[in-house]
């Protein structure tokens, strides 16, 4: 029964391969050319193997996951995620930066192949296939240089650039304690970009500091998409003043004037009664709406 069933298994396997090769006339040949192809990586220079040498031994007897670690590390900051704008061949050139960050992903998968740790893995290791799996992906980011992107032709190498191991950054000897600012919520609105068809948000803040009683302010424009700020303003309102140019020219935007002192700002309210609710928050007057 065994004898028959490996028969059976051969005949199927000539089988396959003959049907293969009506396909493709040379299987075994394309099979090869497939296997070089998948290792096919770019030729790292060696005036950078030897900078990436020198920053190599900054670490001394780094493990195997070290070594993936960073390699995973550099990969998705080389040029896995560049692509062009356009045709143009200025365009197709990714920065030195993340083409280097490729050199090195090919330096150190040859230093993980070397890798003792990684030589003598039993055969249970999920080790060799994951290795595999990075020269893999490596080799088809590799082969868009002979496709749709060029190599950088001036490369400056600097200790930044050619680094391996991250510096970490040192901490103060003293370590530093800010204290945080009590602050009240004294308005919500919006208020119209100087540049753009759009709307900024403002807070108004009453900083809580006993020694101000109550005259120290804060102002905070911020976009209302990105929460990005563009000014933060403080202030003391005795040392400052405010000019309603509304009630010049009442018609939006109803624009109020803040002289701090050091800064003059316009703020072009959309609405009047924001305006009002602004200029009663500072002034602690209730302003009418003599236009109504």
């Amino acid at each position: 029964m065994h004898v028959d069933i490996v028969n059976r298994l051969d005949h199927l396997h000539r089988d396959l391969r003959r049907i293969g090769g009506v396909i493709i006339p040379d299987l075994e040949q394309q099979m090869a050319q497939q296997e070089a192809r998948q290792t096919r990586f770019l030729t790292v220079p060696l005036n950078v193997e030897f900078a990436f040498d020198s920053a190599f031994s900054a670490k001394e007897s780094p493990s195997l996951s070290d070594l993936a670690d960073i390699y995973i590390s550099y990969f998705y900051q080389s040029t896995l995620n560049f692509e062009p704008r356009t045709l143009l061949a200025r365009d197709r050139v990714p920065s030195p930066l993340k083409y280097i960050n490729l050199l090195k992903c090919i330096w150190l998968l040859r230093k993980i192949n070397a890798h003792e740790e990684y030589r003598s893995v039993t055969p249970d290791s999920h080790w060799p296939s994951y290795i595999a799996e990075l020269g893999a992906v490596l080799s088809k980011e590799c082969l868009r240089f002979q496709q749709e992107l060029t190599a950088p032709t001036d490369l400056t190498l600097t200790d930044d650039l050619c680094q391996i191991w991250p510096t970490r950054q040192r901490r103060a000897a003293i370590e530093e304690v800010i204290k945080d600012e009590m602050v009240e919520e004294v308005l919500v609105s919006k208020v119209k970009h100087a540049d753009e068809d759009s709307m900024l948000n403002l807070r108004l803040l009453r900083l809580l500091d006993p020694r101000s009683n109550g005259n120290e302010f804060r102002i905070s424009l911020c976009d209302q998409v990105t929460r990005q700020d563009h000014i933060t303003l403080d202030f003391d309102l005795r040392k400052a003043s405010l000019k309603p140019l509304y009630a010049l020219d009442f018609m939006a935007p109803f624009d109020i004037i803040l002289d701090t002192g050091a800064r003059i700002i316009k703020l072009p309210f959309m609405e009047i009664e924001d305006a009002m609710k602004f200029q009663h928050a500072i002034c602690g007057y209730r302003v009418s709406n003599f236009k109504q």
